[in-house]
């Protein structure tokens, strides 16, 4: 309908409702009600006035009537559907102009399609503007919101769009909360504001945007660009009344230039800013999509919604071998390179730490940006080259560091091109950062001299990784370009220019060795993650700050294949939350065991941790305990995080376990054993204060069983490329060794494999260097030789019931009656194979059935016989003997009990005891 220019008219209040569910979408019919645009599915309404201009009237959540509540903007104001500031040639002054400004001439609705659309025009300031808002209400339930403008002359516009100003879940002022994810023992009564740009530490705008409001009825809200163009734009978050989070509080100092900010006077507000949209006259220009959503209070939701759309965009390339390196070394000229002259290599090469997957070059001098060649003359371009083959020999990956940024006043670079490729502040003068000429990321001449620097490395060098320091996070002075040689508009160049700049680097040393990689530093724009591989980092530091409580690596999870590599890694917590993340570290294994623990973890389940599959913050039945999920083709691993200040011990972290498959301790090298709570298998975890545990259910492959000391390994299951390793642990300080067992040997002495005793063993199943299964063996003490030999006595008539062979095993009976038998009496063991032992354990049926002279004998043959220990059956139980090796063992009996005639044997155990389990109680 159209309505003319007079707001007068009667408009339209249009009702959508696309329920939607296993059966598909069902349409109800548009109803004409008042001055209202109702937008409405399943999930949530959203109210539009345009009696006056277009403004907000409330978003309504009506998910799960058990927890429903409303999103209530404030009734005494109305809020800003849209903001703008205009830009018109020869006015330095900009013009602010709002959604509520604005005559809305018409309004358009299919219901079918879920679709409305309300035109509106201004001519506020002589200046004609037409603007178009689209919504669509999509499959996900969310609403998808467009903006289209054309003008009359050519204009640029900055756009604020949604302003969600006010907004409260209910009337509940008081239990207000606005975290990520939700944990109401993090709120707090300060104010609190986010304003950041598409960048900075915030990578991606999942980081920036997704905190979620809520309410004490549940409810949560969220709003993300579903844009491509890598047009700048910034995003902002803004609360007044209590249960704010404090983490976003420390963004305020990175607040964005383009916006003064929200007004907001109780609640919640957030805004989505794009600046700078050119606007040629007469012309359209459109928005990408924005959107917005919400749900009954599981963040889940808006999470998976972001996931999709990054689905539809996200495309890696990126080569197999950087997302197997998980640390990383650097070294620096002038200080640890002198080795690269040639006699030094082998040396050099010697003291690379094993735990170590790249080895990173950084070869200027003394900080001096721009010149990238001084191991041509100072160290030698020869020696160089072969620790890079030496280092490719031992399975490192080998980098350079080239500075994107800027180049110091000594370099060439600077110069002969410096004044053509640098920025300029608007005054004219050099822009400057560390005392190095910042340079333009939107001059192709830069691009081009930065492309042709990292293919003469790679190409000198042998290089596996070319890195770009500072491209990716540059701070806002570094933005800021008034050179007038360049081609951005004002002072602004889109990250577009940047994309160009990465694919520039990336075509050229892809000539020189087509499977080399191209990293930088924190990517300004998630979009970027399918131009660059890899990046360093500060997303473990960023999301752990204090106060925050969920130790989430976005990236981690919305890129699994995309390598992130944590610089902040120096202290052991942090380690280990680069372990619950699965992101690569900096730390040095070599001197912080955390360090080698988490890199030996990774590679010995490299496929769960490089897996596409990656899931964060599992539901757990304990607050403060959080868990991540890997999921491989044939394993999955869990890895747990206790955040709170005070150990966490329990069955509360859900774990799926398939029919022949067993959870496996991954840092304790045991089996773990879930528990059923509740109708769902979790597993048993015992964690310190800030500690994290790594859990794997994998298929059963190994087993074993035991002829006396000797262990058989049953091979039926094994694959034939895999190898078995007995691991041994220390049973005192937890270090570890490892002896391989000789594939298809039908035992092995188990004596020997435990190194007498001193250590815990596991046997490993390993493919390619990756862990298949583990199997924990039970201690030397525990296991009984008896049950494996051959049983006779001295009274071979059965008499009274008595059976020598079941005291084996088991509580059983044989008996020796002094009146009735030669003297002495005994009971006998024979093996296949030499067995060794020190210890006898006997048990009677009553203490005065017991001996009160018994011997134990060893024998080879069968036939000579050597005392080993003789003494009171309770002697004989309680001191071991000199350990010895033997086939047979015969117990004499030379006297019976102190009141009968008579031993009664129920348990006859033998046993081979270390000397720290000596001691039996």
């Amino acid at each position: 309908m159209n309505c003319g220019n007079s707001v007068t008219c009667s408009c339209l209040l249009i009702l959508v409702a696309l329920v939607l569910g296993a059966a598909g979408a069902a349409d109800s019919p548009p109803r004409l009600m008042g001055d209202r645009v109702r937008l409405a599915n399943s999930h949530y309404g959203i109210d539009l006035d345009v009696s006056n201009g277009l403004a907000w009237g409330g978003i309504a959540n009506v998910a799960v009537p058990a927890s429903a509540g409303r999103w209530v903007m404030s009734p005494q104001k109305r809020s800003r559907v849209f903001e703008l500031s205009l830009h018109r040639p020869g006015q330095d002054t900009p013009l602010r102009v709002d959604s509520r400004q604005f005559t809305v001439r018409d309004v358009r609705l299919d219901p079918t399609a879920g679709r409305c659309e309300v035109n509106l025009r201004t001519d506020t300031g002589g200046a004609p503007l037409e603007v178009t808002l689209t919504v669509l209400i999509n499959e996900r339930c969310q609403s998808l919101w467009t903006l289209s403008f054309r003008a009359s002359t050519e204009m640029t516009l900055d756009l604020a769009f949604p302003v969600l100003e006010n907004l409260t879940m209910g009337e509940d002022l008081e239990r207000l909360g606005y975290f990520f994810p939700r944990d109401p023992g993090l709120m707090n009564d300060v104010p609190t504001k986010l304003l950041t740009c598409y960048g900075q530490y915030a990578t991606s705008q999942l980081m920036a945007t997704f905190s979620d409001h809520w309410g004490p009825r549940g409810g949560g809200l969220y709003c993300f660009w579903q844009d491509t163009s890598l047009h700048r734009k910034s995003f902002e978050l803004t609360k007044v009344d209590p249960g704010g989070a404090a983490p976003i509080e420390l963004l305020d100092r990175y607040g964005f230039p383009f916006w003064e900010g929200l007004e907001v006077e109780r609640g919640v507000g957030m805004a989505c800013h794009l600046p700078n949209i050119a606007l040629p006259a007469g012309e359209t220009v459109t928005t990408a999509p924005l959107a917005l959503g919400v749900h009954a209070g599981n963040w889940r939701e808006a999470f998976a919604a972001y996931q999709t759309w990054v689905r539809t965009w996200y495309s890696p390339r990126h080569p197999e071998k950087l997302a197997r390196f998980f640390t990383f070394e650097s070294y620096h000229g002038y200080e640890n390179c002198r080795f690269w002259a040639p006699d030094d290599v082998q040396e050099a090469i010697q003291g690379i730490p094993e735990l170590v997957d790249q080895l990173h070059f950084i070869a200027q001098k003394e900080d001096r940006y721009g010149v990238y060649e001084p191991y041509r003359e100072d160290w030698g371009l020869e020696g160089l080259q072969r620790f890079v083959a030496a280092a490719h020999a031992r399975g490192k990956l080998c980098s350079h560091y080239v500075q994107g940024t800027v180049a110091h006043e000594t370099s060439k670079v600077y110069q002969e091109h410096g004044a053509e490729w640098g920025q300029k502040n608007p005054d004219g003068t050099n822009a400057v950062a560390w005392a190095n000429q910042c340079m333009c990321l939107a001059s192709t001449g830069w691009a081009d001299w930065l492309a042709a620097t990292c293919a003469r490395l790679v190409r000198d060098l042998d290089l596996d990784i070319a890195y770009l320091d500072c491209v990716g996070w540059t701070t806002l002075d570094k933005f800021q370009c008034s050179n007038p040689r360049h081609p951005h508009q004002r002072t602004w160049y889109e990250l577009a220019d940047v994309r160009r700049l990465f694919h520039t680097v990336k075509t050229a040393i892809a000539r020189e060795k087509p499977d080399v990689a191209l990293t930088t530093e924190g990517p300004v724009s998630d979009l970027f993650f399918n131009d660059v591989d890899g990046s360093e980092g500060y997303g473990i530091n960023f999301m752990c700050t204090p106060g925050y409580g969920a130790p989430i690596h976005f990236m981690r999870f919305l890129y699994p294949r995309f390598k992130y590599l944590d610089l902040l890694t120096d202290t052991p917590e942090r380690v280990k939350l680069a372990l619950f993340n699965a992101t690569a570290t900096a730390a040095d294994p070599a001197r912080m065991p955390e360090a080698a623990l988490a890199h030996r973890t990774f590679h010995e389940h490299v496929t769960a941790f490089t897996a596409g599959e990656a899931e964060p913050h599992l539901p757990t039945r304990e607050p403060g305990v959080y868990c991540n999920r890997f999921r491989a083709a044939d394993k999955t691993v869990y890895t747990v995080w206790n955040h709170n200040a005070y150990p966490a011990a329990g069955a509360f972290v859900p774990v799926e376990v398939p029919s022949g498959s067993h959870v496996l301790d991954l840092l304790r090298h045991r089996e773990a054993q879930p528990r059923r709570v509740a109708g769902t298998e979790h597993l048993v975890v015992s964690l310190s204060a800030k500690d994290v545990g790594v859990f794997a259910v994998v298929p059963a492959l190994l087993r074993a069983s035991f002829e006396g000391m000797w262990l058989r390994p049953d091979w039926s299951l094994v694959p034939e490329e895999a190898q078995v390793v007995a691991m041994l642990v220390d049973q005192h300080n937890g270090e570890v060794r490892s002896g391989h067992v000789e594939r298809g040997r039908e035992s092995a002495d188990f004596v020997a494999l435990s190194e007498q005793g001193a250590h815990r063993v596991v046997l490993r199943l390993l493919r390619a260097g990756e862990v298949l299964d583990e199997l924990e063996l039970p201690p030397l003490a525990e296991v009984d030789i008896a049950r494996s030999a051959t049983v006779t006595a001295s009274n071979p008539h059965l008499q009274h019931g008595a059976h020598p062979e079941s005291v084996v095993g088991q509580d059983g009976s044989w008996q020796f009656a002094w009146d009735d038998e030669p003297r002495p009496g005994w009971i006998q063991l024979a093996w296949n194979r030499p067995q060794t032992l020190n210890h006898v354990d006997m048990a009677f049926s009553q203490a005065e059935y017991s001996s009160r002279d018994c011997e134990v004998l060893v024998s080879d043959s069968g036939q000579q016989w050597q005392s080993v220990t003789r003494g009171t059956s309770a002697d004989v139980k309680a001191q071991p003997f000199a350990p010895t090796t033997a086939r047979y063992l015969r117990v004499v009996f030379h006297q019976g009990g102190p009141w009968a005639n008579l031993v009664s044997l129920t348990r006859l155990r033998v046993h081979y005891l270390p000397a720290e389990s000596a001691q039996r109680p």
